[in-house]
């Protein structure tokens, strides 16, 4: 069996500090519920935050453990989506590393090259034990992600 490392220990966690968060800072995203699907080695869940963004949840099958998010989010050519988007990687930064005040977010925005547009390439910041990963497709859509920076999945013995 694989054994992954996590970043939350569930998906109601999550909920619950993203909505905290969100409040926090008059974002209009909530999430009211959270559907699973269950796998074989792996248990997900999407959550639509609007036509165009969507929160994946990438759980342990053990534990329901998330292991990793995943932002996929595409812009309709407006400063409004543009600006959503930003506010959903930001609160997802902000719900994985709660030490971070508002400049720890921007800076960690900055380097992954997020103040000045989309960067050409991937790009990578790690702040305590996460790894964040910004990437994108000039014609498909933006991919964030935040996972254990540990995360070899390393085999367990059962």
């Amino acid at each position: 069996m694989l054994k992954s490392k996590t970043i939350l220990t569930n998906a109601y966690e999550f909920k619950k500090r993203f909505n905290s968060f969100s409040e926090k800072i008059e974002s209009p995203f909530r999430i009211n519920e959270i559907t699973f699907d269950y796998g074989e080695e792996q248990n997900t869940s999407t959550i639509m935050l609007t036509d165009l963004i969507a929160i994946n949840l990438i759980m342990n099958i053990d534990d329901n453990s998330i292991r990793e998010i995943v932002v996929v989010a595409q812009g309709d050519g407006s400063k409004k989506s543009g600006y959503d988007i930003l506010l959903t990687i930001g609160t997802v930064i902000s719900i994985t590393n709660q030490h971070l005040d508002e400049s720890g977010r921007v800076k960690v925005l900055s380097e992954l090259g997020l103040t000045k547009g989309l960067p050409e390439k991937a790009t990578h910041k790690t702040v305590g034990n996460i790894r964040y990963t910004l990437s994108h497709s000039k014609d498909i859509a933006i991919v964030f992600t935040a996972n254990n920076k540990k995360d070899l999945y390393t085999k367990t013995s059962t």
